[in-house]
């Protein structure tokens, strides 16, 4: 999925790729909006946005793998001759 949008044939939505930026910039960040050495409660926002994060790729993936099957059912019918010059096809 990131060689294809590298490459301009997978376009992931601007808004989906900042949050995913954003979440690997608080998790590098040591400081927290509650800070993890408050027992317990100090691990709810990180939670929180590990689980949002993983349902915002869980869907990104499963529309590019949708996309991705299209485009080799296109290429395999020969609709598409140049969907597989460039990308690998899993």
């Amino acid at each position: 999925m990131v060689e294809m949008h590298y490459k301009k044939k997978w376009i992931m939505d601007p808004m989906e790729l900042a949050v995913v930026v954003a979440y690997l910039i608080y998790v590098a960040n040591p400081v927290d909006a509650i800070p993890d050495a408050t027992p317990i409660v100090g691990y709810i926002d990180d939670l929180a946005i590990v689980n949002t994060t993983i349902d915002l790729v869980r869907v990104n993936m499963t529309r590019f793998l949708n996309w991705k099957e299209q485009k080799l059912t296109l290429f395999e019918a020969g609709k598409d001759e140049n969907c597989c010059e460039k990308c690998t096809i899993m």
